[in-house]
């Protein structure tokens, strides 16, 4: 476990990056099959659903070691942004930010399938309940594990976030769709 949470640390901006592309083309991608396989767009998003609650749990529930807290400063903004105008920064430094943006991208995978069929106010409620609900379990479970409001905050933007993709995904799949018809009509004259 601590060697994925080490890839998140040195990796997690790309990796970040490569998710939210992921993602969006999925959604994409499923929001085109069901007009041409409904069954299997269905078998891929319940799939999606399983993977994306089974790495929640993995993330959320794996015990951390003992003695070492995570915790940060609620949204320390100010921190954020005098760094990154700071003109004697050398570089960016993403450990700072990965719990933080970690606790944001850990929500959208399972958001942005769940948009695809459930409404947004009822995509971003489920997400918020799941948030609280892990964060009361790691309450009561401990193994270095820490409940934190701010968690549920993050989380839930995390879940705004993944509806907003599955939305653009809507979008842009329409798009592509009234373009593939159009040329079709065309193509058939």
């Amino acid at each position: 476990m601590t060697t994925i949470f080490r890839l998140y640390v040195h990796h997690g901006l790309i990796i970040n990056l490569v998710v939210l592309g992921g993602m969006l083309l999925l959604s994409i991608a499923m929001h085109l099959a069901p007009r041409f396989k409904p069954s299997t767009a269905n078998a891929v998003q319940t799939l999606w659903i399983i993977g994306s609650l089974t790495f929640i749990l993995v993330m959320t529930m794996s015990p951390s070691r003992q003695g070492v807290i995570v915790g940060f400063q609620l949204f320390p903004v100010v921190r954020w942004i005098s760094q990154l105008f700071n003109s004697q920064a050398t570089a960016f430094h993403w450990p700072e930010w990965h719990d933080t943006v970690g606790n944001v991208m850990l929500m959208v995978p399972l958001a942005t399938a769940l948009a695809l069929t459930w409404s947004k106010r009822r995509t971003i409620l489920g997400i918020c309940g799941l948030s609280v609900s892990i964060e009361i379990t790691q309450h009561f479970y401990g193994h270095g594990r820490t409940a934190q409001v701010s968690d549920i905050i993050l989380n839930t933007t995390g879940g705004v976030l993944g509806v907003g993709l599955a939305a653009l995904g809507a979008t842009i799949a329409n798009r592509i769709s009234s373009k593939a018809w159009h040329l079709f009509k065309t193509a058939s004259k």
